[in-house]
């Protein structure tokens, strides 16, 4: 997966881009595993911003300045002001203009977004690890002791680094460049029942979920589909399964293909 981090500077200077533009391709050569060969790291510069994407694949959109790491069919991620709820996809999306930079997470986050702010810059980053690195500091947040040993997590929005925060899902984070103050919005999820019959509502979730499916364009030349034998898997497969020249992978020993309680058979079959 690809993974991007975003600086955005109080005062525009091109000694500090040109100085972090060698840092953030120093930095991509050590956060990517070294089991892959990854693509060339991807600079955006404007003049009072810098943005590197990891291993940026063409799944990963941008628009001028603006990148949407992950999926949203359409054309208005990059929108200002537009939040999450008003977008399809799974994503976190990096809107910037001259006047203001934004970052939108949608209902799950499933795009994690980290920022640390002080008086001359903001970061925003998928990776902790690569803002510890931009910073050349570590400040270690106690916290995340007891739920690495109880969970192997870090707690509820925790971080590794306690000057980092965590976006919270369905949020808008909006910085003004002018007076350098940053908002947040964060609008609450409303969950309701509006169904009398479990039926119907298992008839309406199939419906928008072929829809989300139907809008789901990719190159299947380009992508394959990992089977682990588990029901999310199968279930895209069932979705997707009159798309033309579908491929699908799934691992294991040469042994697991006939062990019938193995995820490698299950997902043969």
């Amino acid at each position: 997966m690809s993974k991007l981090i975003y600086i955005v500077y109080r005062k525009r200077s091109s000694e500090f881009i040109k100085r972090d533009n060698a840092k953030l391709l120093s930095i991509g050569r050590n956060i990517l595993p070294d089991n892959i060969i990854p693509n060339p790291t991807r600079l955006i510069e404007t003049e009072d911003s810098l943005c590197a994407i990891f291993n940026p694949v063409s799944t990963v959109k941008v628009l001028s300045s603006s990148v949407c790491l992950g999926y949203s069919p359409g054309n208005t991620w990059a929108e200002m002001s537009v939040s999450a709820g008003n977008l399809e996809g799974s994503f976190s999306i990096y809107r910037n203009d001259e006047a203001t930079f934004e970052v939108a997470t949608e209902m799950v986050a499933s795009r994690t977004v980290w920022y640390y702010m002080d008086d001359e810059v903001l970061v925003t980053s998928s990776s902790q690890r690569a803002m510890v690195m931009y910073l050349g500091s570590f400040e270690f947040d106690r916290r995340v002791i007891p739920w690495m040993l109880s969970s192997g997590t870090l707690g509820p929005g925790f971080s590794y680094d306690k000057r980092f925060t965590l976006l919270a899902p369905n949020s808008l984070l909006t910085l003004n460049k002018s007076n350098w103050i940053l908002n947040k919005q964060v609008i609450k999820i409303e969950l309701t029942n509006s169904y009398s019959v479990k039926a119907d509502a298992q008839t309406a979730l199939k419906q928008v979920i072929a829809g989300t499916f139907n809008k789901f364009d990719i190159d299947n030349d380009t992508f394959v589909l990992p089977l682990s034998g588990g029901y999310d898997s199968r279930g895209i497969l069932l979705f997707l399964k009159n798309r033309a020249n579908l491929k699908t992978i799934t691992w294991g020993t040469g042994d697991a293909l006939t062990d019938r309680e193995n995820d490698a058979y299950v997902a043969k079959q």
